[in-house]
């Protein structure tokens, strides 16, 4: 199922000679492959999965890299993840996917479990305090997905495309679109962190990555 995934986004996501280069991890090589080396990386470990490897993160894991630079124009980001424990275990426990934010704090992207919810969490802010999409919470665009019951030890795939020309945003969870939102709302800057698996070193996700992928968005209009 997760190879059928890959080819369905490659053929979503085509980008042409000399456009921005991907940002890809399988973790078969380590944890650079195929992108550049974290900024940091501490008690990340390397373990099997289906496919071959995955990045196992725990209670203090810290994984960074610079961030693609087109994630201000729009992006496709797609990641596999595998909880130890069912979902609905970990209800009361704050899990990130995925973070990013300027030093100031005002730009922001995050890919979360709220400790409390039972949802996956995708947001983001551009600093100017007013929101904009179908959902939002304070001044972070906003997509929820419905309430999800993974079982311990399965592995699911999350992935969200935004793109700012369009003006739309969408959250899949396994391959099948659970919500979208359209609005004028989207980061304005980079920081200098891009985190798999912490909020900034924090809030760690005590599970497994694998397959993370950060593509451009191109087509019609661009």
């Amino acid at each position: 199922m997760r190879g059928t995934l890959i080819v369905s986004i490659l053929a979503v996501c085509v980008w042409p000679v000399g456009a921005q280069e991907p940002f890809v991890l399988s973790f078969e090589s380590g944890l650079a492959a195929g992108v550049a080396e974290p900024l940091e990386a501490a008690q990340v470990t390397l373990v099997a999965s289906e496919q071959g490897q995955a990045a196992e993160f725990g209670p203090f894991s810290r994984l960074a890299y610079a961030p693609p630079p087109f994630l201000t124009e729009g992006f496709d980001i797609r990641l596999c993840v595998r909880h130890e424990q069912s979902l609905p275990d970990l209800h009361y426990r704050e899990i990130v996917y995925l973070y990013h934010e300027t030093p100031d704090g005002k730009n922001r992207l995050c890919l979360q479990k709220r400790g409390g919810t039972d949802y996956i969490l995708f947001s983001m802010s551009d600093g100017t305090g007013r929101a904009k999409g179908a959902a939002f919470a304070g001044n972070w665009f906003a997509l929820k997905s419905p309430p999800l019951q993974w079982p311990a030890g399965t592995w699911h795939e999350l992935r969200l495309i935004a793109d700012r020309v369009r003006g739309q945003a969408a959250l899949y969870v396994d391959g099948a679109p659970v919500v979208a939102a359209e609005g004028t709302q989207f980061p304005q800057a980079l920081g200098d962190r891009l985190w798999l698996g912490s909020l900034a070193g924090r809030s760690g996700l005590q599970g497994r990555i694998d397959d993370v992928s950060i593509l451009p968005v191109e087509g019609e209009g661009r």
